[in-house]
C-alpha cells in the first residue's frame, strides 16, 4: 500500500504542473498533446494500483471518469480521491475488493468453481479493471447471508 501511496503523490505531484482551465484544441495549452493521452493513462494505472490495494471506493472513483477529454483538474480530483482511500486503509483492514482466490476461501471451494458460478450469473457480479476480477466484499457477504453458507452448483 506504501508504494500505490508514494506512485499517487508523484502522480498528483506532476499534474498539479499542469494548468487548467484545459482544452486539447486550444493551441497555446501549455499541456502537450502526449501530455494529454498520459493523463488518461494516469486514471488508468490509478484505478489498476487500486483494484490491487483493494480499495473499492478508489476504483469507482477512477470508473466514472467519462471517455472524452480529461482535465486536469478531473484528474487532480480523482487522484486525491484516491490517495485519500489509501489514508483512510488500515494496514490491518480487510480490503473491498476480493479476488477470486480470496472468495473461494469465503466459500470453502476452488477458484475454478467460483469462476464457473460467476460465469452462470450465480454469484454477485464482479467488477472488472483490466484482466483482474474483483468482488465488492459488501455484495459478497450479503449474498452470503442470504443464501447461507450453502454454495449452489455451477452450471457446466
Amino acid at each position: 500500500m506504501t508504494e500505490c501511496k508514494r506512485w499517487l503523490q508523484t502522480q498528483l505531484a506532476l499534474v498539479a504542473s499542469l494548468s487548467d482551465p484545459f482544452d486539447p484544441a486550444d493551441e497555446n495549452c501549455d499541456v502537450e498533446e502526449n501530455q494529454y493521452h498520459e493523463l488518461g493513462a494516469i486514471v488508468r494505472e490509478a484505478e489498476r494500483r487500486s483494484a490491487a490495494n483493494g480499495l473499492h471506493s478508489a476504483v469507482v472513483a477512477c470508473q466514472s471518469v467519462r471517455p472524452g477529454p480529461l482535465s486536469p483538474g478531473i484528474v487532480r480530483d480523482i487522484l486525491t480521491k484516491c490517495l485519500q482511500t489509501c489514508h483512510d486503509a488500515s494496514p490491518r483492514a480487510k480490503p473491498d475488493l476480493l479476488s477470486v482466490v480470496a472468495v473461494a476461501a469465503m466459500l470453502d471451494v476452488s477458484p475454478s468453481h467460483v469462476r464457473r458460478l460467476a460465469d452462470g450469473g450465480r454469484l454477485p457480479k464482479p467488477i472488472k479493471v483490466g484482466n483482474l476480477v474483483r468482488w465488492p466484499r459488501s455484495e459478497l457477504e450479503t449474498w452470503i447471508n442470504q443464501h447461507g453458507h450453502r454454495v449452489p452448483k455451477a452450471k457446466r
